[in-house]
């Protein structure tokens, strides 16, 4: 092992130069870069600060890029409120005012600062320009860089880029495919045809490394003449037929299972044809197996090589096979050559440049211009994240910018580039390459490793020793794991350097005892011997969903105390395969999960029946279509009622004209509206969402839609969009395009199931790895990328001619690509680790095996042995119990299904104040009229006597970066009112707020300002103190025990509407909107139902409340009477207190035995939190709240509705469900 970089200091690390941070894993490597970005913003260890556009900032993703901008902000805000904090106190001799949590780092910056007003100054100005700083993504970065210097590129100034690179390169592909290869005379043509049987399997081999710049294909292009192997190659396969080669071969004497026997059909079977490609899929060369060489290698000692003139022919063949080699690599270098040349004309004729070749023109454009040296003047300093995930097109841009010093040529009038000091010029590479595992989709290590031995050269290495994600006995344990000579091959460039923890102890308690950190299993057969793949793969998967089930959701598995939740859990997985296998092994134990991917949503079975839908749309008078649409899972449609489709002329004709309508809707419209109109009239949501996996589904068919509409803004036309879809699904990769890959359904408190790809970066505090010795095959995939070794520097190259020392090399560094997949995912946990080792043919190959030990011929039982038990729990695993979480009962009653399936009428649903909004908004015309969500509308006065309010656009409300805290600058949209719901359910009102800290602290981590708390608590106090203590009518909530109140009280109710219904809400002021026309068009039967935030009883009597968080202005003024009346309005609010008043009366009246309205039920409030302001004594009555000057309490409306007016609605309702109760009855 080589000796370990040293460690990084934050003050001392010189801000100039070449620099380079390797951060293991949790070791905070973000934290570092806003820690260099604090000191560039400061000036400290610069000769000046820096301003946030001069710093550029640069990662890999988009969704990497915002939340790098995000933490950046945060703590620059963080530093800001400090310092102002410690300044005030200082000036003012405060000596024990309470200062805000925060880091060693930033105080050391206080500490150490010249200049605090100046700092303060600073950190302000970057807070309020930072939505200008310079945090791109690199291929961002280019593409502003040509757009910003147009001049100097050559740049179009219209020119376009393209996030999918793949549609040129299809049509490249498919052009070089049709005209340059289908063009060949024998025996290319044949040759050919073996390699790429079709234009996508060329496209697949091609796009590795089609647009790498500086790759070497070898072998070198060389003529070559074919003459002689073909007749060799003729004459072999007549006489081996002919001459009957085979008896001779079986009667000759060789060991039995040798490949000289066993492939001796499949040689006859290629003696059929013309093919002159040897290769079969076990990895032999048939032309190889009868060699005299080879055949003597393999004899019995009783045995003789076989006496015949054939086996001369191949000796000869064998020996000219180089020369079908270089056959094959002179039809790569004009594949190439000429794809490469067609990408060159589409992208001038198109004027449009794909992501790559973004990359590819900066980097052509900083060799001779003075653009580099104008891209270090504007951006001093850059600082790129992740780098093990660059390649070397992408460190050439960086090393021209950063390294090379800029050097006039007098003789040229241009810049030549010469390589020397840097000066005030700063380059900040931060990466890990042992975290170094997307090679497949262009990552190169090596290009890592080249600019780390430039770095050592000219400044330094440094390092981050510190693990702040897992406890100190898994540190320790992952140490000892890893901790051996060249476990990722190459220890030089690439060391292991153990970390010390930085977390203190953190119990974790299976079962009330405390265990190991690491848990292997060797997952074998009952009698030790090993398992097919298939085999040993579901009993892995059994065994991680058994330990959840059985030992990690058991009541007494705690955290610090605190049970452990599904949620905290991840099961780590290779594949989509192994993730379905898994997600079957819980649902066979009831535990819920959730699938996170990188893997594109065009592999999913949706996107299947999808196409089979767009088909049948494209095609609506294509009846085969239409019945394989209705057939496919997504429609659903019954054996029953396709039959019936056949038999009724009628039916078919209405089938056929829905599907008319969705061609003309697409036509006109876009696919997004036809498939919304799809999605309705077959009540595809609804059907999804009742079965186990439909949110999952629903979540992809949404997804499409939207890439498909995104695609045909690009490149309108439905026969085109059909085409691109086809093709995205056949080239859809298995870490796909960031927009590609498959959304989140859903998270709530389920188990996760991660692909190890995609879990770089998270962390889970359980972690289960079912197949952690999981392996590739490497050196039958053709062509094989490798990189070489010379002058002091890696080279990336493609072997295209079936070099055997290629193919080893590419299975060496496929192997430590797995190597660093298993410690990505080994180190995202913080607690515990199970590693599952499946005894299959192979498994000492793979690097989980190589890991462990388990290689040659030692058995596992001695690797167990090796490890302490202290930190591993090892053990064998032959078969696995079911534990299911919440079983029925033994005494529970079996109901026996109906003899007959009743006949239910579809137009019975679930509804509830919501859903009626938006119905109704549905049947609205277009207006500026907001929506129907909380935060979703802002309002304010247009002046200041109350007069009529007006829409405030969201750029108008209170800017964020405002460090003012107060309830106005309190977080808006659905996610602060979801947690202010919640910080509501959770107060205890009869508590003063400051007592219950924790509740606010929980709310402020819902809303994100988990790190902002210091700051954010005690403004929650206060603006608690405030709505508890606001006066209702000679009372306040602070009056209001548990004993006396009901949170979130769930209703249903029989409905049913018809115009008279409309009408009586229209007529009363409860509904505004659509006319009694619309009415007929509008159907609301079923169930209404909902969830009233608060009933309460004072009195005895029954009060119901609503919380509201909309924003209406940034004073408490904006939530007077005008204000309210407006949100009520806009927001049909009265409609929905309206349906909470009659689901309480009716509640009431069942649970009384002497209920009166007038007497027992109080009224409604709605409470706009944002307005409340704690004034007492204000009486209210009907929908008023009446002012008394300035001293007017604010953000309270209330109403109780005429008993006339319950009474009646109340009637309508129960008329109308008793009607649909007799036609139910009738239709069943």
């Amino acid at each position: 092992m080589s000796t370990s970089p040293p460690v990084l200091d934050p003050h001392a690390l010189p801000l100039t130069g070449l620099q380079l941070i390797e951060a293991s894993a949790g070791t905070g490597k973000t934290y570092t870069i806003t820690s260099l970005y604090l000191r560039l913003i400061l000036g400290r260890g610069t000769s000046r600060p820096y301003a946030v556009n001069e710093i550029l900032v640069l990662t890999f993703t988009t969704a990497a890029t915002a939340e790098l901008k995000h933490r950046i902000r945060i703590r620059l805000m963080e530093t800001r409120l400090y310092f102002l904090t410690r300044h005030l106190a200082a000036l003012n001799q405060i000596d024990d005012i309470k200062l805000p949590d925060t880091d060693v780092v930033i105080c050391e910056f206080y500490d150490q600062s010249p200049d605090v007003d100046r700092d303060i100054r600073l950190l302000t100005a970057s807070i309020a320009l930072l939505d200008d700083a310079a945090i791109f993504t690199i291929h961002g970065f280019c593409s502003r860089v040509l757009a910003d210097y147009a001049f100097e590129t050559g740049t179009l100034f219209d020119q376009q880029a393209d996030p999918d690179p793949d549609a040129m390169l299809t049509l490249a592909v498919e052009d070089c495919y049709r005209s340059e290869l289908m063009g060949l005379s024998p025996p290319a043509l044949e040759i050919a045809q073996r390699m790429w049987p079709s234009p996508i399997s060329l496209q697949r081999q091609i796009r590795k490394f089609i647009y790498r710049d500086e790759i070497e294909v070898l072998p070198p292009e060389h003529p070559v003449d074919m003459s002689r192997y073909r007749t060799l190659a003729g004459v072999i396969k007549q006489m081996w037929i002919e001459q009957d080669i085979p008896s001779i071969l079986r009667d000759a004497g060789f060991i039995a299972n040798r490949r000289c026997l066993t492939h001796i059909d499949e040689m006859t079977r290629f003696c059929a044809d013309t093919e002159l490609d040897g290769r079969v899929r076990s990895g032999a060369n048939l032309w190889e197996l009868w060699t005299k060489s080879h055949m003597q290698r393999h004899l019995k000692k009783s045995g003789q090589l076989p006496d015949h003139p054939v086996f001369e022919h191949f000796d000869e063949l064998w020996s000219l096979q180089h020369e079908f080699a270089q056959l094959k690599a002179n039809l790569w270098h004009q594949v190439l050559h000429n794809i490469r040349q067609r990408l060159g004309h589409q992208q001038a004729e198109l004027g449009v440049l794909t992501l790559d070749d973004l990359l590819s023109r900066v980097a052509a454009n900083l060799s001779h211009t003075t653009l580099a040296r104008r891209l270090a003047e504007r951006w001093p300093v850059a600082m790129i994240d992740e780098f093990q995930d660059t390649d070397d097109t992408q460190y050439r841009i960086f090393k021209r910018i950063y390294i090379d010093l800029h050097a006039s040529d007098p003789r040229s009038g241009t810049d030549a580039i010469e390589t020397g000091a840097i000066g005030e010029r700063a380059l900040f590479m931060i990466g890990d390459p042992k975290q170094a595992i997307y090679q497949f989709r262009g990552a190169d290590v090596y290009t890592y490793i080249n600019a780390r031995r430039q770095t050592a050269e000219q400044s330094g290495v440094h390092s981050l020793s510190v693990n702040y994600r897992s406890t100190p006995p898994l540190v320790e344990a992952i140490n000892h794991l890893f901790d051996q000579p060249d476990i990722f091959d190459n220890d030089e460039d690439m060391p292991f350097t153990p970390v010390d923890a930085g977390l203190p102890e953190q119990p974790l308690l299976i079962r009330s005892a405390r265990v190991a950190p690491v848990v292997i299993r060797h997952i074998t057969g009952a009698d030790g011997k090993g398992l097919q793949a298939a085999e040993a793969n579901t009993l892995a998967t059994e065994w991680v969903a058994e330990e959840i089930a059985g030992n990690l959701l058991h009541p007494d598995t705690t955290i610090d105390g605190e049970p452990l939740h599904a949620g905290q859990i991840a099961i780590l997985v290779r594949d989509k395969n192994h993730a379905r296998a898994s997600q079957q092994s819980l649902a066979r134990r009831r535990i819920r999960s959730v699938y996170l991917t990188l893997e594109s949503v065009f592999l999913t079975e949706t996107a299947t029946d999808l196409m089979t839908v767009l088909e049948a749309v494209l095609n609506p008078g294509d009846e085969r279509k239409i019945r394989a649409a209705l057939a496919s899972p997504l429609l659903a449609s019954t054996a029953d009622e396709l039959a019936r489709l056949s038999e009724d002329t009628l039916l078919q004709q209405d089938t056929l004209t829905e599907f008319q309508r969705y061609h003309s809707r697409w036509a006109k419209a876009g696919i997004a509206p036809m498939m919304e109109s799809l999605i309705n009239q077959r009540g595809v949501a609804g059907r999804l969402l009742q079965t186990k996996e439909g949110e999952r589904q629903l979540t992809n068919l949404r997804h499409l839609t939207e890439l498909m509409q995104e695609r045909a803004m690009v490149a309108p036309g439905m026969h085109r969009l059909l085409k691109w879809y086809i093709r995205e699904r056949q080239e859809a990769l298995t870490v796909a395009p960031e927009a590609h890959q498959l959304r989140l359904e859903s998270d709530r408190n389920l188990v996760k199931l991660v692909t190890m790809h995609a879990a770089k970066g998270l962390e889970y505090d359980v972690v289960l790895i079912p197949i952690a010795g999981f392996g590739l095959l490497f050196a039958n995939r053709e062509p094989h990328l490798y990189h070489d070794l010379a002058n002091d520097r890696y080279q990336l190259k493609v072997d295209v001619g079936g070099s055997a020392t290629a193919a080893q090399q590419a299975s060496v560094e496929g192997i430590s690509e797995d190597m660093r997949l298993l410690y990505v995912a080994a180190t995202r946990a913080r607690l515990r680790c199970y590693l599952g080792m499946p005894h299959t043919r192979g498994a000492r190959q793979t690097a989980f095996a190589r890991l462990l030990g388990y290689e040659g011929k030692r058995e596992m039982a001695d690797v167990f042995s090796a490890l302490p038990d202290a930190l591993f729990d090892t053990g064998f695993v032959t078969e696995v119990e079911r534990t299911g979480l919440n079983e029925p009962s033994e005494g529970a009653e079996v109901l026996t299904p109906p003899a007959t399936r009743p006949a239910l009428d579809q137009r019975w649903q679930v509804h509830s104040y919501t859903g009626i909004t938006q119905l109704l908004a549905a049947h609205e015309p277009e207006t500026d009229q907001p929506g129907y969500s909380d935060d979703d509308v802002h309002l304010q006065n247009s002046s200041q006597d109350g007069s009529q309010p007006k829409v405030l656009a969201a750029s108008d409300a209170t800017d964020p970066i405002d460090l003012a805290r107060t309830r106005f600058t309190f977080p808006r949209g659905p996610r602060a009112g979801i947690a202010l719901h919640s910080l509501m359910e959770d107060l205890e009102f009869t508590q003063p707020p400051e007592t219950q800290k924790p509740i606010l602290q929980q709310c402020l981590e819902r809303v994100g300002l988990a790190r902002e708390q210091a700051s954010w608590v005690p403004v929650l106090q206060d603006w608690c103190s405030d709505i508890l203590s606001n006066d209702l009518g000679g009372f306040s909530l602070r009056e209001i025990t548990r004993t006396n109140r009901m949170d979130e009280m769930e209703f249903h109710f029989p409905v049913h509407t018809n115009d008279r219904v409309f009408d009586f809400l229209r007529e009363h002021s409860y509904l505004e909107g659509p006319s009694g026309d619309v009415n007929n068009s509008i159907d609301i039967s079923g169930l209404m139902t909902g969830l009233i935030d608060l009933t309460f009883r004072y009195n005895d009597q029954y009060f119901i409340v609503d919380y509201k968080s909309n924003y209406l202005g940034p004073d408490r003024t904006d939530y007077r009477e005008v204000n309210l009346d407006e949100a009520m309005r806009s927001h049909q609010y009265k409609l929905q207190y309206l349906i909470y008043t009659i689901a309480i009366t009716r509640h009431l009246r069942l649970t009384l035995d002497d209920f009166d309205y007038e007497r027992h039920f109080g009224g409604a409030y709605y409470l706009f939190l944002r307005g409340m302001d704690g004034k007492t004594g204000e009486n209210r009555q009907g929908g008023e709240v009446e002012e008394a000057g300035e001293a007017s309490s604010t953000g309270i409306f209330f109403d109780k509705p005429p008993i006339a007016h319950v009474e009646a609605l109340d009637a309508l309702l129960i008329q109308q469900a008793a009607s649909e109760r007799a036609a139910s009855e009738r239709v069943l």
